[in-house]
Order: structure tokens, then C-alpha cells, then sequence
């Protein structure tokens, strides 16, 4: 018998630089190994994981784990000096993998001396976020268990999503740390506009769920999700892959007709309040006012049925009626280099304009494009 430790990263790293030859380690087909007179330390090779392998504690403590370094120590009954040197092995390739190291035998997770799942950036007077965005018909909120299994998506990839207040108006007079997380579920599945606040990264959490209620063709308005975070996150280790698995699934989950990730910036902070005015990038859509495809382009973007079937984008990613076009690295915040067909696309870009009332507004698309794709009465 053996006793083992496991690290989780987020990060490729190099065993080599934790396991050196000068330290008496060997390595023989990505397996590394200590050897001793009455023990030996064996260390696998890392291996990629997916969101389901990882322990729950593990994503709750740090983001985007996709990397896994299993260590034993042989026999389980080493003196106690062997077991210590396992730990420090096992902390140093943390450090390397930027991850946590867990033990089964005691149940317990532990993170390397300075190792923080999100590290504040300094203060600037503008910052920018970036928005994930989605639009849809039918609610699968609606259907029964719906908004739980949304809200496990959300805590599985990005416990920050999840809201730690909300309410009706502000502030949100709720707490889910204190009403539970059945309770924000009751909540909302009774109330349709609400308030909810979000942990940073995230700084925004949207939700216009209209059910499957239509709307005239000639106000037409759909269901719509969005979350906001920080484009600092982007550059942090494990956040980019987080947030990769979280557009994956929630698009999944919601059948959006489309969806976006696309970076905003000219926000301002004030105090713990995220602030906009004219020199603040808006997302291209006004809420849940769809007026075609924005033709600005985005770092990634879904398409399911009726866009998916109008418009064949060459290398997009199939998941049944989903096409997936994504940059291949967020992180360096660069639009797809791609453009929208004329006839699906919204007519205009809003900006702001000089207001015939004074002062200065949002020109927001608000007429159809050539092709419009859903029918009357939706």
C-alpha cells in the first residue's frame, strides 16, 4: 500500500524543474521516481482532467483546474521524514502547476503559501470587462428543475456567478450565504426582473426570462442571460479556461439563437459600484431587444437554430444545432476576424448622439433586417 497525494493545476508546468537529477530523482516513460533504501516517491506524469474529474472543494478554491500530477509514497508505514518530503514535493509542483494539493487519506485540500484564487488588480480610473451574453426563446429555467441545474452550472465552472444577494430593488435584501441556495431558486422562479449581485471578478449578473411568452414581431424581445467579469481575470492562471467551460455549458444548457463573449471597456468603480457614461463601450444588442446579428465583431460567438441553419460559418465547432466560433486564446482579447452577412446583421452600430430633448442618448438599432428569421407572434 501506498500513500498518495494529488495535485491539481491550472497550468501546464514542467516536472522537471520540481524533480531534478541532482535531487536523486530519475525518470523512465513519465514516471519519476525517488528511490530510498526503505521507501521510494513515485510521481506520474501530468495528465489533462475535465471539469467533472475535479473535487468540488478543488474548483471552489481555485479556477479552471485541467491539470493532474498523482504522487505515493511506498510503503504507506515510511518514517515520518519520507511523508514530509512528499508534502514539500507535492507543494513545490503545486507552485509549479499553480494549483492545490489534496490528500484522500485525511480529505483535505491545501493551497501553497501564496496562492489566491483571484488576485485584485490595482485601481484605474477605466477598466474593461468582458461580457458573455446569450438570447433565447424557450426557457429551460422554466422546466422543472431548471434553475437549479443552471445554478450548478454556474457554481461548477464560476462559484462567483452565482448570486450572493438579490431582491427586488437595491440593495438586494437577501443573502444566500443566509437564506440557502433553495431559496434564491424559489426566488427566482417568482420573479422575473430582480436585482442580483455577483462576486468579483464578476461584477455583473443580467437576467430577462420571459418564459416562452411572445412578444409582436414589431417589438420583439427575447429571453436573455449575461454575466460580466473583469478582462483582468483573462490573464490570471486557470480563469480563461473557467470561463471557456462556463460559455461552453451554459450554451449548452440554454439553446441560446445567439450568444457572444465580447470585451467592453470605459467602465468606472466607485466604492464597490461598477459606473458607465458616454466613454462606456455598450454591447452592441440593447438587452433583450433583438435586431439581428451585431456586426462588430466578438472574441467568440454561438449560433443555434434558425441562425445556425441561415448562416454556415467554415471551422465552426458542431455540439447538435450549436455552432461554436471561438478566438483560440481570450486572453489576448482579439476580436474574430470575421464578417456578419449583410442580411442577418443588425442595420447599425448604437452610439451615443445628441439627444432632441438635450443632453446625449444611445442611438439602439431598433429596425429588422433583411432577413428575419422568427416568425409573427414570437
Amino acid at each position: 500500500m501506498s500513500y498518495d497525494l494529488r495535485v491539481w493545476g491550472r497550468k501546464p508546468g514542467d516536472l522537471s524543474a520540481c524533480l531534478s537529477a541532482k535531487r536523486g530523482w530519475t525518470e523512465h516513460d513519465g514516471t519519476w521516481t525517488l528511490e530510498k533504501r526503505s521507501w521510494q516517491i513515485v510521481v506520474t506524469t501530468a495528465q489533462s482532467v475535465e471539469p467533472e474529474d475535479v473535487p468540488p472543494g478543488a474548483a471552489e478554491l481555485l479556477p479552471g483546474v485541467s491539470v493532474l500530477v498523482e504522487l505515493s509514497l511506498e510503503p504507506v508505514s515510511a518514517w515520518l521524514g519520507a511523508r514530509l518530503k512528499l508534502r514539500s514535493i507535492a507543494r513545490s509542483i503545486a507552485a509549479e502547476f499553480a494549483g492545490l494539493v489534496e490528500d484522500p487519506q485525511r480529505g483535505s485540500l491545501a493551497l501553497p503559501r501564496g496562492e489566491v484564487r483571484y488576485e485584485k488588480p490595482k485601481p484605474e480610473k477605466r477598466f474593461s470587462v468582458v461580457e458573455l451574453s446569450w438570447w433565447f426563446m424557450e426557457s429551460p429555467l422554466r422546466t422543472e428543475g431548471g434553475l437549479s441545474e443552471f445554478l450548478s452550472i454556474l457554481a461548477r465552472h464560476l462559484p462567483e456567478a452565482v448570486p450572493r444577494r438579490y431582491g427586488l430593488w437595491e440593495p438586494p435584501e437577501y443573502k444566500t450565504d443566509r437564506t440557502g441556495i433553495d431559496a434564491l431558486v424559489s426566488f427566482m422562479a417568482k420573479n422575473r426582473d430582480a436585482v442580483f449581485y455577483p462576486s468579483r471578478p464578476v461584477l455583473g449578473f443580467s437576467l430577462s426570462d420571459r418564459g416562452e411568452s411572445k412578444s409582436p414581431t414589431r417589438n420583439f424581445r427575447s429571453n436573455r442571460f449575461s454575466l460580466q467579469v473583469e478582462v483582468s481575470a483573462l490573464q490570471q492562471p486557470g480563469w480563461e479556461q473557467a470561463l471557456r467551460g462556463l460559455w461552453r455549458d451554459v450554451s449548452s444548457f440554454l439553446r441560446p439563437f445567439y450568444g457572444d463573449v465580447r470585451v467592453l471597456s470605459g467602465y468606472i468603480r466607485r466604492f464597490s459600484f461598477v459606473m458607465r457614461d458616454k466613454k462606456t463601450q455598450e454591447h452592441p444588442v440593447r438587452a433583450s431587444c433583438w435586431r439581428g446579428i451585431p456586426s462588430t465583431p466578438a472574441l467568440a460567438f454561438v449560433l443555434g437554430p434558425p441562425y445556425s441553419q441561415l448562416w454556415q460559418v467554415a471551422d465552426a465547432v458542431r455540439d447538435g444545432d450549436l455552432a461554436f466560433v471561438e478566438h483560440p486564446q481570450w486572453s489576448r482579447c482579439e476580436p474574430l476576424d470575421l464578417v456578419v452577412p449583410a442580411d442577418l446583421a443588425q442595420r447599425w452600430d448604437p452610439s451615443w448622439v445628441k439627444s432632441e430633448t438635450g443632453g446625449y442618448t444611445v442611438n439602439w438599432c431598433d429596425e429588422y433586417p433583411a432577413t428575419w428569421p422568427f416568425s409573427p407572434g414570437e
